[in-house]
């Protein structure tokens, strides 16, 4: 295929009869794709060797040599190139890769004639965070488009210079007038609109901010959820008045958030408010759900029979009882005992885990007595939840069960073990956590170098250092990244030779962590061109290329789980890599029968995990590509522990997070299903994921 589009341009290009300038064959929209992907991915901006252009055709008499032009391996460059969309996708590379030499070429990019460029430039700044680019952003605050505008302040809340607000609240205030014609949501106008409120709510100016959104009477002029989410953000006792009135509207998760906002003040006026909402809308779990949270927050007594009914109701939705049976653990009530007691026997190991928490808090003498009558629970999540409620004990109460649930054949109730008996400093725990640094689990491992580093046992570095050089060759990263970041806290004269090492680390994701570190030795080096390029790639063979790089259909995704089937559409477009990342591993049946180990409504579920408690993954790391699809409800994105951490855990969002925005890869967006989404609880089973391709299903 590729030799045939050779051959056609050839023809072209003899049949023009050019003698002037040697012609060439140009370079198609796929091959810059193609590059522009492989420099992403390998964090850099120009290939480190370009190679010369290739002589197709030799010259002959009245006819000048046919060159194949070299490949486009400076994304610099491709910022001039005469197509819109090589532009774009080359500025949304360079705002990825995060170097602060794309700042200067990108600000010019802000003059660029076309508003998708244009409002790409100012999206990659924002990526890159350099205050350098102030000027410039600030100037495209007035562009002509409104998208341009948005991304504008959405670059300058991200660098985050409180001076920016006035400016930017002024651009809001234009078009948050439109919203008195038509909805907002519906508009670019609208999408501008959302960007400069989230701009507004990181920059703390709540002056700016109401300015904005506030009549003269202190009241919302608009309903729209982004202006609720924006107040609550802030948290300023000013909003209270704002916030319960939009807590009252019918808006789609308007009152869910401002919800939150209500119960981060503590506003007793809203207690009452808030339980007529969980009466009446339990099908809502999303306001719901966020309706308990905020009743526990603001902590007021006269919630508590409600709270306890909730708790005890089988006929309301878990995610209720849980959210409930956490709040009785923050009222700390007289009456809780009972409760709680009783659930510990609940069928549900998410409503009993909850409940071992909250007994823990409330009385820790009945928690301890109710222990010594129970056997080990079945459900290892239980038994992490017993560990962590006995981390917050006396050490002399916890520390004789601590020791015995050291015994546990599941590594993860290890890993809670070691913590709580680091949280209670426990007298043996030195010795144990030096035992545990040779561990076979990787995340044991960690988590005893965490220990380390939080007891500050300055003895422990040659320990800590050995174990970092004994693990280089090993796929994992987690036990590495413990290492360094608890030498940082030991010694930091020791760790910095030990840093500056790691900068040349076989994982990237370790040499990311070793540079962020290493910044806060020497804040005038970023370590930028040490790390660079990442020394494992994301190889693909050449059908997945063709797959992202011309793709004829958006593939899908069917997620079978024991609650119904979600379908996902996969961004191919917008996060390529991972999209060919999570095909390839359903395609391998990874996700087959693992356990959805987070599902918390108004929030997200996550799955993933072979581990299934967050610590788990593939054994590699793919780069993070963050892109500018809002998290909507029913968006799907990855999970990170830090920067380009990624593998295979993914979580399905339950209602929008603007606070994910431009900081998770967003690959896909659920088409149907929701509902689905909505019913799952804790340990529900993904029992495969089907990718339908255009073709084909896999599996």
């Amino acid at each position: 295929m590729w030799i045939d589009r050779i051959l056609l341009l050839l023809v072209f290009t003899c049949a023009a009869g050019c003698a002037s300038l040697p012609p060439q064959v140009e370079v198609l929209w796929e091959e810059k794709l193609r590059w522009i992907i492989q420099l992403e991915d390998l964090r850099i901006l120009r290939a480190l060797n370009t190679p010369p252009a290739v002589v197709l055709a030799p010259a002959s008499q009245g006819r000048p040599a046919v060159l194949q032009t070299p490949p486009p391996s400076d994304l610099i460059r491709l910022l001039s190139d005469r197509e819109v969309r090589v532009r774009h996708r080359a500025a949304l590379a360079m705002g990825r890769i995060g170097l602060s030499e794309a700042i200067e070429p990108l600000a010019m990019l802000l003059k660029d004639p076309e508003k998708e460029v244009r409002q790409m430039a100012a999206f990659a700044i924002g990526l890159i965070g350099d205050g350098n680019s102030r000027l410039a952003l600030q100037e495209a605050l007035n562009d002509s488009e409104p998208i341009v505008q948005g991304r504008a302040a959405e670059a300058l809340g991200k660098i985050g210079n409180s001076e920016d607000a006035t400016a930017i609240s002024a651009m809001v205030q234009v078009h948050i007038q439109d919203g008195r014609n038509y909805p907002l949501d519906s508009t670019v106008a609208g999408k501008a609109v959302q960007l400069g409120l989230h701009a507004l709510a990181q920059l703390g100016s709540y002056e700016a901010l109401t300015a904005a959104v506030l009549d003269t009477q202190g009241e919302p002029i608009s309903h729209w959820w982004p202006v609720a989410s924006s107040l609550q953000q802030i948290s300023d006792p000013r909003a209270v008045s704002a916030l319960l009135t939009l807590l009252q509207t019918e808006a789609a998760f308007t009152p869910a958030f401002a919800a939150r906002g209500l119960g981060a003040l503590k506003s007793l006026a809203a207690v009452e408010p808030l339980m007529r909402i969980v009466e009446q809308n339990r099908s809502n779990l999303v306001l719901g759900v966020q309706s308990i949270r905020a009743l526990a927050a603001i902590g007021d007594k006269q919630a508590v029979p409600f709270i306890f009914a909730v708790a005890q109701n089988n006929n309301v939705p878990l995610a209720f009882r849980l959210e409930a049976v956490s709040a009785i653990g923050i009222f700390e009530h007289e009456g809780s005992v009972e409760v709680l007691l009783n659930l510990l026997s609940a069928r549900s190991p998410a409503l009993r885990a909850a409940a071992m928490s909250s007994l823990g808090r409330v009385d820790p003498e009945t928690f301890i007595i109710a222990l010594s009558g129970l056997e080990a629970d079945i459900h290892w999540s239980v038994r992490v939840a017993q560990a962590k409620a006995l981390g917050s004990l006396a050490s002399e109460r916890a520390m004789p069960r601590l020791t015995r649930m050291l015994q546990d054949t599941d590594q993860r109730v290890i890993l809670a073990v070691l913590n709580s008996l680091v949280a209670i400093r426990a007298p043996q725990v030195e010795s144990i956590l030096y035992e545990k640094l040779t561990a076979d689990d990787d995340s044991v491992r960690a988590t005893a170098a965490k220990g380390l580093g939080k007891l500050g046992i300055t003895d422990s570095v040659n320990s800590l250092i050995r174990m970092y050089q004994d693990l280089q060759d090993e796929p994992e990263f987690a036990a590495r990244v413990a290492a360094l970041e608890a030498l940082t806290l030991l010694d930091l004269n020791v760790a910095q030779p030990v840093l500056e090492a790691a900068l040349m680390d076989k994982n990237w994701t370790v040499r990311v962590r070793a540079a962020e570190l290493l910044r806060n030795v020497d804040s005038s080096n970023t370590f930028d061109s040490v790390i660079r390029p990442t020394p494992n790639r994301f190889v693909l063979d050449e059908s997945e290329w063709e797959q992202i790089i011309s793709p004829k259909y958006s593939p899908l995704a069917y997620i079978d789980t024991t609650q119904g089937t979600i379908e996902i559409e996969l961004a191919v477009l917008d996060a390529p890599l991972t999209v060919a990342n999570f095909i390839r591993l359903a395609r391998n049946n990874f996700f087959e029968g693992m356990a959805i180990y987070r599902a918390e409504d108004n929030f997200v579920l996550q799955s993933g995990d072979p581990h299934e408690n967050g610590h788990g993954g593939p054994g590699y790391t793919i780069r993070d590509e963050i892109n500018q699809r809002p998290f909507l409800r029913g968006t799907v994105g990855m999970s990170l522990n830090f920067e380009d951490s990624a593998g295979s855990q993914f979580f399905i969002t339950h209602s929008p997070q603007p606070g994910f925005d431009g900081r998770y890869s967003a690959f896909g967006q659920v088409v149907n299903g929701i509902e689905v989404v909505d019913k799952i609880e804790p340990w529900d089973i993904i029992k495969q994921v089907r990718i339908w391709d255009g073709n084909r299903m896999w599996p």
